[in-house]
């Protein structure tokens, strides 16, 4: 859902070198050809051009016995990517992609010699899996490395968030920046909730939260996000938050109305600014700015206007900030 490499994001300062690379992947696309459907069937015709199976004439001297055809030989690949459900062909045409890409951490080396290395960078990590899904998919060379480079480019993009009004944890004028869009019936946003918040704290970052409800899986999702907005006009954003986690699994109408009751909402002033248009506009911004950044689940979370993963949030904020 989900899913940053230590050279191509460290700063903006670094975007000539993304640039160049996105370039070279992109001149890579553009000479590969289109894979072809491989057969796997080993019988066929015979030699002297009867079927398989067929009686011999009478004095006809019996065919030779054909030699059994040999093993096909070892795919070597990384062995930190799982192939278990790739078969042969399908990990030969794994193989071909990761030796005729390049690192996508902008090293002068293969995609493959980059999964190899001892200490892999975590966008090389993250595409090789991606990569071993592309083929599962059924997806031939060509379309392969043109879903890589888009993946590529949406992960190494810096984007900009309009942080107007957005309930926020932490000193807005922090060093290092934390947006996350989630959903609250999405169960991973409930477990990274708190986590995320206790990393900023830890390391002097401040975490905005956008709202970015998931209408097609979670029905109640819309509902609960104009609530957490409702209840930051009372001060009682992350108290609402956390208590339509704590009961995601029952979320409906009746269940956040019962929520803000226990979190010490003005219920009549928490009626009436549920039905105020500006919590659909700031609905529709956050809604905007996630179309823009290619946001495809929740959580989405950035780092200075990188995309991470939740669980390498702790580590990119450590280097960051020199702390232990």
């Amino acid at each position: 859902m989900n899913a940053l490499s230590d050279a191509l994001s460290e700063s903006p300062a670094r975007g000539g070198g993304r640039t160049a690379l996105l370039a070279t992947l992109a001149l890579t696309l553009c000479t590969l050809t289109q894979c072809v459907c491989q057969s796997t069937r080993e019988d066929g015709p015979t030699s002297n051009g009867a079927a398989a199976g067929a009686p011999q004439g009478a004095g006809t001297a019996p065919a030779a016995t054909a030699e059994p055809a040999p093993a096909p030989a070892k795919v070597e690949l990384p062995s930190r990517l799982d192939i278990r459900d790739l078969d042969v062909d399908e990990q030969r045409l794994l193989a071909e992609v990761l030796r005729e890409q390049f690192d996508p951490c902008g090293e002068p080396r293969s995609f493959m010699e980059a999964l190899q290395a001892d200490k892999p960078c975590d966008r090389a990590l993250s595409l090789g899996t991606y990569t071993v899904t592309l083929v599962q998919k059924g997806l031939s060379k060509r379309l392969i490395a043109r879903e890589l480079m888009k993946e590529l480019a949406r992960t190494t993009s810096k984007m900009s968030f309009d942080l107007t009004g957005v309930a926020h944890a932490g000193d807005p004028a922090a060093e290092h920046v934390i947006v996350e869009f989630l959903d609250y019936q999405c169960p991973f946003c409930k477990q990274t909730f708190g986590p995320l918040r206790a990393a900023a704290k830890k390391y002097g970052a401040v975490v905005y939260v956008k709202q970015l409800p998931l209408t097609a899986h979670h029905p109640h999702a819309l509902a609960a996000a104009h609530a957490a907005l409702a209840a930051q006009r009372q001060g009682r954003f992350w108290e609402m938050s956390e208590a339509m986690f704590d009961n995601q699994e029952r979320l409906s109408d009746d269940v956040i109305k019962e929520l803000a009751r226990q979190v010490g909402l003005d219920m009549q002033r928490f009626e009436t600014d549920l039905k105020d248009p500006e919590l659909d506009a700031i609905l529709a911004r956050d809604e905007a700015e996630a179309d823009a950044a290619k946001v495809d689940g929740t959580p989405s979370i950035y780092l200075d206007g990188y995309l991470v993963e939740h669980d390498q949030l702790e580590e990119k904020l450590r280097e960051a900030t020199a702390k232990p």
